[in-house]
C-alpha cells in the first residue's frame, strides 16, 4: 500500500525538532507545511523538489501524484555519476 503524502510529511517532520524547523529546512512557510501535514492541501511542486533534494529516496510522485508522473526521476547537479 502506498503512503499518502501527508503520512510522508509527518514522518519527515519527526527528523526535526519542530515543524517550523522542517519548514525552514525546505524554505517553505510553516502554515503550508501544517496544511500538507493534515492533508488539507497538496505539497507544492517547488516544495516537492526541495524535499526530494534533501531526501533522494523519495520520488516526487509520492509527494504529489497529481503533478509528477510515477516514472519521473529527479537528478540534481552533482548527483549523477
Amino acid at each position: 500500500m502506498t503512503k499518502k503524502p501527508a503520512d510522508i510529511i509527518n514522518e519527515l517532520i519527526q527528523d526535526y525538532a519542530s515543524l517550523r524547523e522542517f519548514a525552514r529546512a525546505i524554505g517553505e512557510d510553516g502554515s503550508d507545511v501544517m496544511r500538507w501535514r493534515y492533508d488539507r492541501s497538496k505539497v507544492t511542486p517547488r516544495a516537492v523538489i526541495k524535499i526530494c533534494k534533501l531526501y533522494p529516496v523519495l520520488a516526487p510522485y509520492e509527494l504529489n501524484p497529481d503533478i509528477f508522473p510515477e516514472d519521473l526521476v529527479l537528478i540534481f547537479k552533482g548527483d549523477h555519476k
